[in-house]
């Protein structure tokens, strides 16, 4: 992981208000999000915005990597 991307995670972490957790992403509740709550969070965003297909996990994994393969980023 590149030394910007620690600082970002870094300052997300400091950043919240409440509760504080040493996990990235978590419910509403507070807790770790899990797999399948990301899924939802993922499947109800596609479906708010309309889009003509299913919006499933593995597509913004592809999405977001093609993106940062077409600004120059590398897996090193």
């Amino acid at each position: 992981m590149k030394r910007d991307e620690i600082e970002a995670i870094e300052r997300h972490l400091r950043g919240r208000e409440l509760d504080r957790t040493d996990y990235v992403f978590c419910s509403e509740r507070k807790v770790r999000l899990t797999r399948n709550g990301f899924w939802r969070v993922v499947s109800e965003a596609g479906k708010r915005a309309g889009l003509p297909v299913n919006a499933y996990t593995h597509q913004l994994r592809h999405a977001c990597g093609y993106y940062l393969a077409n600004r120059g980023a590398t897996s090193g």
